[in-house]
């Protein structure tokens, strides 16, 4: 076997034919017009964006100086040389990656003058990195925005609530220009202090605090508060009268409250609203678990009417009737509290009731839904009504079908009660070797006018 030894002129031919083809393909793709840039861009992080075209010309770096502002380290390796101090506007960050970016001693702004918002992901709930830096965040940055890392919806620590509070209430924070703070997956208790001490800065705050009273003691502390978005974990205490917070100086103008548990102190929570928000607020929003039916009407006229310059409320009450089960007169009664003219105006597409008759859940929201859950009906059976028409729509699997298909069948009285009406039925976990072509037609010939669906 003969080996072939290459020319070293041979070698120095190909080098500088690769050279000069690599040349040809930079100059071609520099002179790309802008419109095709964006959509590389699409397809690229934004830490590659930087890395792959940093300093290839003028025009380039003009072209992502977006990304050169506002950059995203997450799960990608990526050198932090190519982060341009001085530009840097917003970073989003592992916490454990704090320590790569920011130096623990020192001056943080003098090194990112530019610097206003930074997004922490993944944080440990043990001793997260960025307590060592809270101080000095607060001082320069205008948005903190925190999202911990837990298996559990929310995660509940004491300890960590004094740590976070005690810094950002601390006595001496008149420097403080922090205006957005928003915490997530970690429930936080505010207690009161003789060394806490009013933020003047923070203007918007969303957080899930332990209790509505840690909510009112909140308030104590942050006057210049004008967006609230809060979830309250537990509301234990069901006595107003223990509740001494009923004037606050926040004027806000954004308010979402969502409930993790029954709502003790809805009542509260309304005439402390209309109190102090009357003049202020814009919009509201409640996602609340509530002992009785919210009637329309008084919602109307207790609440809202009362709020001067609302421009947008959405909500959804789920409510829980311990004492008595509900009935159909129970839901039709709910049902016309919402037929007035205000709700027929400003909710056109409809009211959404969804409940269990014979049970004690009702939930009620307006249409189209906005918010991230549906908590599930438990029995399997959605009896949906709009307050904007009689449409409603029966849910129901196989299984529930055969249990209540002879009553329908068999009784008149209960089949007019039951389905007066329903006008269209989804039938659940259709199962081929089972088939339901029988109950459906013969359910087609009690109820002609209905429309059957069946969902996989």
């Amino acid at each position: 076997m003969t080996l072939t030894v290459m020319k070293p002129f041979v070698i120095v031919q190909m080098t500088a034919h690769l050279e000069s083809t690599k040349k040809v393909m930079t100059n071609q793709l520099e002179h790309l017009p802008n419109e095709l840039f964006e959509y590389i861009f699409l397809r690229l992080h934004s830490t590659h964006i930087v890395q792959s075209f940093l300093n290839l010309n003028i025009r380039l770096n003009l072209l992502i100086q977006p990304y050169i502002n506002r950059i995203s380290i997450v799960s990608v390796d990526f050198d932090t040389q190519f982060i341009l101090k001085s530009s840097l506007k917003s970073i989003k960050l592992g916490d454990k990656q704090l320590e790569q970016v920011f130096s623990t001693s020192g001056n943080i702004f003098s090194t990112y003058p530019g610097l206003k918002s930074i997004i922490l992901i993944c944080v440990s709930s043990v001793n997260p990195t960025y307590i060592n830096y809270l101080n000095q965040f607060q001082t320069f940055l205008l948005s903190l925005k925190i999202t911990y890392f837990t298996r559990k919806e929310t995660m509940y620590s004491e300890d960590l609530s004094k740590k976070i509070f005690s810094i950002l209430l601390h006595v001496d924070n008149n420097d403080s220009k922090l205006e957005t703070l928003s915490i997530t997956h970690s429930c936080l208790s505010l207690q009161e202090s003789d060394h806490y001490h009013s933020s003047l800065s923070i203007k918007n705050i969303r957080l899930t605090l332990k209790s509505y009273q840690h909510l009112l003691i909140l308030f104590e502390y942050l006057p210049s508060l004008e967006s609230c978005d809060v979830r309250i974990y537990d509301d234990l205490d069901n006595d107003n009268k223990t509740i001494r917070y009923t004037v606050t100086k926040v004027r806000l103008k954004k308010f979402a409250l969502e409930s993790l548990c029954l709502m003790s102190n809805y009542q509260h929570l309304k005439d402390f609203i209309v109190r102090n928000f009357s003049s202020s607020l814009e919009y509201l929003s409640f996602e609340l678990f509530i002992r009785h039916l919210i009637n329309g009407q008084e919602l109307q006229s207790e609440l809202i009417e009362k709020l001067l310059n609302l421009k947008q409320f959405q909500f959804r009450f789920n409510c829980y009737c311990f004492r008595y089960p509900l009935s159909e007169n129970d839901v039709d009664m709910l049902i016309r509290s919402y037929q007035s003219d205000y709700w027929l105006r400003n909710y056109p597409d409809g009211i959404m009731f969804y409940f269990l008759l014979d049970g004690i859940f009702c939930a009620l929201s307006p249409l189209p839904y906005v918010f991230e859950r549906l908590d599930p009906v438990f029995n399997n059976v959605l009896n949906y009504r709009l307050n904007t028409t009689e449409k409603a729509v029966l849910e129901i699997d196989h299984q529930l079908l055969l249990i209540i298909f002879n009553e329908l069948r068999q009784d008149q009285e209960v089949r007019d009660t039951r389905c007066k009406h329903i006008r269209e039925l989804i039938l659940l976990r259709y199962d081929n070797e089972n088939s339901m072509d029988n109950e459906e037609n013969e359910i087609k010939l009690l109820f002609p006018n209905l429309k059957i669906y069946v969902r996989e």
